[in-house]
């Protein structure tokens, strides 16, 4: 096994030590061990909460379809699911590159004179 080599302490403790919900935390300026619900991962993150929950009924499917994988500690299908939604919001994770195709960012909205306009990619007429 090849080894890594880190810049610092802190990139190795970063890196080695730290699970995915810690590392998006940390990444959001929020206490490490905070709990988020689909809604506010959506928010925080920029992605769909249709496209999350697909992710969360693949990890669900994962807890069932192979439970020789799964660690003892995990004790329901809900929570290795959460734990996979976690890990594909982070883009260095081999699971953000499996559920890439099923996450979908959100529709980016501008506010103009107090009308809502969906922009994309070119400026879109908003008057009259």
């Amino acid at each position: 096994m090849e080894l890594l080599k880190f810049k610092s302490l802190f990139y190795f403790i970063y890196y080695m030590v730290l699970t995915n919900k810690q590392k998006f935390n940390i990444k959001h300026g929020l206490p490490k061990n905070k709990s988020h619900s689909i809604k506010s991962i959506s928010n925080l993150s920029g992605y769909t909460e249709g496209s999350l929950r697909t992710v969360l009924s693949k990890g669900r499917g994962a807890y069932h379809s192979n439970p020789q994988s799964v660690r003892p500690n995990v004790k329901s299908a809900t929570q290795w699911g959460m734990a996979r939604i976690y890990a594909s919001v982070n883009p260095t994770t081999k699971s953000h590159k499996i559920d890439k195709p099923n996450l979908k960012k959100k529709k980016k909205y501008k506010i103009y004179f107090g009308k809502i306009v969906w922009v994309k990619k070119r400026w879109v007429k908003w008057g009259t």
